[in-house]
């Protein structure tokens, strides 16, 4: 009910930053305490002291601070609907202190709220003007009571005590609000840079541990090219093939790079299009075709259609899930066993299976795959060493494409016959009534 009371009266802004948000909610805060604090000053003024004369200055400035964001709602401008409410409290408290006796009025610490206020909203320029209001009213104040012009009809009247204590408690129930925002405000300011941190993170490790995929293929080929003598055409034909493929993939990470970035500074949006995941899952093979041979392992592709779409990013899905997948798979793999590929349609979405039949997973590191704080990188079949960064971003990017994974894995116990192995289930939604073709 409250806040349905308090958004008659201080409407929604639109299209706020994360910052300009937080300063929103602190200054609804203090236009709520402001409209509980004013009112009840003036009512006590009028009833419990008998003293009407402060009636219109400190009556007209709540009138405009209560209906001020309704009256520049459609300006839509967060700076001139909580400036305005800032400069119009502040002119009540003032009032309020030099009507209860200037610098000896019992709520004196009040003038605080000022400068806080001000910082709370315009940060460093909003502190200077608080303060220098602040100095410029205690110095105003003193000469007022050197000279005996300050009004001491309500000082005389009230018990000092009384309202020094109720005072008191008011101002407490403010500092502890603007603590708890100050607190609520560091803490997401924490997250918003760890999240950045994060994402400068997940891009090193796209470049770390993806473009050495695509580069140690044209090494690979280059190298093949070279150890080649005799000039065959058909067979430099198809390492040329790879070199591009290789060459096109590393460009189209670079630029994933620069997209996610802007991903991440809310300059782009991830757009989802229809892409071919058999086409991808060949060009995956292929692109692995050099570390499938050293280990003489067998890939097999089996899919019910020859064109599969999904909504999906082509170079993410590329290069961060299923490269990264495949890798995996190689890396865990005995030397001439097999991998298999496995894609089916299930309902409106696209199963994808990435099984392997080597040493499979060990539990405590099934527990904590996905995990980016986590050590999960293991030495391969053959050495080879890994990052342990695949896992979290597959699982990651996935998850921005409204995809999902799963992991089943039997470890490999020494002494027992038992068949072991890792089997990755993959969910990707699939483009509206599985067109059979790529659409432009």
């Amino acid at each position: 009910m409250l806040k349905k009371i308090l958004h008659l009266f201080y409407p929604s802004i639109n299209n706020l930053t994360d910052e300009q948000l937080r300063i929103y909610k602190y200054v609804r805060t203090v236009y709520l305490i402001g409209m509980i604090y004013g009112p009840f000053y003036l009512l006590k003024y009028n009833y419990e002291y008998h003293i009407d004369r402060y009636n219109f200055p400190v009556g007209l400035t709540i009138i405009l601070a209560v209906f001020w964001p309704r009256i520049f709602r459609r300006t839509n401008n967060l700076a001139i609907i909580t400036g305005g409410i800032w400069i119009l409290y502040s002119l009540m408290i003032l009032i309020l202190l030099y009507s209860s006796g200037g610098l000896k009025a019992p709520g004196i610490f009040w003038v605080i709220v000022i400068p806080i206020t001000g910082a709370t909203i315009f940060g460093q320029r909003g502190i200077y003007a608080g303060s220098i209001l602040c100095l410029a009213y205690i110095l105003i104040m003193r000469q007022f009571e050197l000279s005996n012009q300050i009004p001491l009809d309500v000082f005389k009247t009230f018990d000092f005590e009384k309202e020094k204590f109720i005072n008191l408690l008011t101002f407490s129930v403010y500092f502890v609000l603007t603590i708890r925002h100050y607190v609520n405000s560091e803490s997401i300011l924490y997250r918003r840079l760890s999240d950045s941190r994060s994402d400068t993170e997940s891009l090193l490790r796209i470049l770390i541990h993806d473009v050495a995929n695509p580069i140690g293929v044209i090494l690979l080929s280059m190298d093949t090219l070279k150890k080649n003598q005799v000039k065959q055409p058909e067979f430099d034909k198809r390492v040329f093939d790879r070199i591009d493929r290789a060459t096109a993939t590393v460009i189209g990470i670079l630029e994933k790079i620069r997209q996610i970035k802007a991903l991440g500074d809310g300059k782009a949006k991830l757009e989802l299009q229809p892409v071919d995941i058999i086409a991808i899952l060949n060009n995956v093979i292929n692109l692995n075709h050099h570390r499938l041979e050293t280990k003489q392992l067998e890939v097999t592709l089996s899919h019910d259609k020859k064109e599969i779409f999904v909504l999906a990013d082509e170079v993410i899905l590329t290069i961060v899930v299923f490269t990264n997948l495949l890798t995996n798979a190689i890396k865990f793999s005995d030397p001439k066993s097999r991998i298999e590929i496995a894609v089916e349609i299930l309902h409106q979405t696209c199963v994808v299976k990435f099984q392997d039949h080597g040493v499979g997973i060990p539990p405590h590191i099934m527990n904590v795959l996905f995990e980016l704080n986590q050590a999960t990188s293991r030495t391969g079949t053959a050495g080879e060493t890994g990052t342990g960064y695949g896992m979290p971003l597959i699982k990651e990017y996935l998850t921005k494409m409204n995809g999902s994974i799963q992991v089943d894995s039997t470890q490999r116990t020494v002494g027992t016959e038992a068949t072991s192995g890792t089997t990755f289930t993959l969910r990707i939604p699939l483009v509206a009534g599985n067109r059979s073709r790529r659409l432009q």
